[in-house]
C-alpha cells in the first residue's frame, strides 16, 4: 500500500481537519419548512445545522414533527479515504452513510450520495442535495432513492426558510 504523510504542528491537524470542511461552511442555522411525500400529507421539518469550535466537525439534526422521526448526522473529513463523510444516526436505529461529491456540488450547494444496509439485508441509496443558493432559504431532496428488496421509494423534496 502506498502512504500519504504530512507534517503537522501542534493543533495543526484540527486546522487542516477544518481547512478540508471549507466547502460546507454555508451550511450553518436552523430552517423550517414542509418535508413533501407523494401521496401523503406534508409533514413539519426542522433542520440544524452546528458547527464545533474549529470547524472540523458539522452536526445536524433532523427534525419531522408529528411523524416522530428525529435524525442526528456527524459529518467530517475522512482523511484515509480524502473525503468528507457523514454517517446519519436515525431515531429507528437505521444508520445511513453520506459522502459529499464535490464534482456535483458548488458554492452554495452540497451534493452527497448517501448509502445503507437495511435491516433485509439490502442496500439502500440516494442523492441528497442541500441546495443554499437563495439566501435565507433552504431546499432539500432526495432523489434516485433505491431500495434493493423493498418497495419504490419516491423522490422527497423540502423547502425551508431560515428561522
Amino acid at each position: 500500500p502506498q502512504y500519504k504523510y504530512t507534517r503537522v504542528k501542534p493543533n495543526g491537524l484540527q486546522n487542516l481537519s477544518s481547512s478540508k470542511m471549507e466547502p460546507l461552511k454555508f451550511m450553518t442555522g436552523k430552517f423550517s419548512g414542509k418535508l413533501i411525500v407523494p401521496g401523503a400529507e406534508p409533514y413539519e421539518l426542522e433542520l440544524i445545522f452546528n458547527w464545533n469550535d474549529n470547524g472540523s466537525v458539522m452536526t445536524n439534526l433532523w427534525n419531522l414533527g408529528d411523524a416522530g422521526n428525529t435524525n442526528t448526522s456527524v459529518f467530517s473529513y475522512d482523511f484515509v479515504s480524502q473525503a468528507i463523510k457523514g454517517r446519519m444516526f436515525n431515531s429507528s436505529g437505521f444508520q445511513i452513510d453520506a459522502i459529499y461529491i464535490p464534482g456535483q456540488s458548488s458554492e452554495k450547494i452540497a451534493v452527497f450520495a448517501e448509502s445503507a444496509e437495511e435491516v433485509n439485508g439490502g442496500m439502500y441509496h440516494c442523492i441528497t442535495t442541500f441546495d443554499f443558493s437563495e439566501e435565507g432559504k433552504l431546499k432539500w431532496s432526495a432523489i434516485n432513492r433505491v431500495s434493493q428488496f423493498g418497495i419504490e421509494l419516491p423522490d422527497l423534496s423540502a423547502d425551508l426558510v431560515k428561522k
